[in-house]
């Protein structure tokens, strides 16, 4: 069972559809996605209120009309600048610890989510197979799979978040010591506590407020944290 801070079970909830990679699972109807959703998020101890929005490629007219009718606001646009720019906007309009659940494919949406989550919002993962991106399935401790969300079931249990963890270090950190390895994929900065991806060999980092971090140093990385 996926444990929720308890900051977060009352709070609000922002869910955000991206429209470019996704696909409504064969057996459930649009007008049935808002409700499955809530239901979904309920199952985890979500129950503060909930906030649907479909941002992305034109959809299918009959389909829009459906997802409208069950109350979710569909936006439609070519680009994910939209689908970022939503998000930070809702953010600053919700300043208490919130939730967001991300429905997306392969966007880079690394930077807001990071930044999101500084803010003391919880950010969680619905992983489209084969097309999330995998940095942010790495950095989600609460991922669903996108047709179990849509069926209104609950998120993937903590050996379902390893097993992304582990194919995360087969393919980039496979060539790495253990002592590395164990910081994956992560590490933050001491000065500001950014997060900064650990590069594919050692070498040093410089953190967006400047200060530096030696990977080629012999010296244990115990005083950084990773995110998981």
């Amino acid at each position: 069972m996926v444990e929720v801070e308890n900051r977060y079970v009352l709070a609000k909830t922002l869910v955000i559809l991206g429209t470019d990679n996704w696909q409504i699972p064969k057996l459930v109807k649009p007008t049935h996605i808002a409700r499955n959703i809530s239901k979904g998020l309920a199952s985890a101890k979500f129950l503060g209120p909930v906030t649907i929005e479909a941002v992305g490629k034109p959809l299918l007219d009959f389909v829009t009309q459906q997802l409208r009718s069950s109350g979710i606001r569909v936006t439609q646009v070519f680009s994910d600048t939209k689908l970022v720019l939503r998000m930070a906007i809702w953010a600053l309009d919700t300043p208490d610890p919130a939730n967001i659940l991300l429905v997306a494919g392969d966007g880079d949406y690394q930077d807001i989510v990071d930044h999101l989550r500084t803010r003391g919002h919880n950010v969680m993962l619905a992983q489209i197979i084969r097309s999330s991106n995998l940095m942010l399935k790495i950095t989600s401790k609460i991922i669903w799979e996108w047709g179990d969300l849509a069926s209104g079931r609950g998120p993937l249990r903590e050996e379902g978040n390893l097993h992304i963890r582990e194919k995360y270090l087969r393919k980039y950190l496979g060539n790495r010591p253990k002592s590395q390895i164990a910081e994956a994929p992560s590490i933050r900065c001491e000065l500001c506590y950014h997060l900064l991806p650990l590069p594919k060999k050692p070498e040093k980092l410089q953190c967006r407020c400047s200060y530096m971090i030696d990977l080629t140093s012999t010296t244990p990385l115990t005083p950084l944290t990773t995110l998981l």
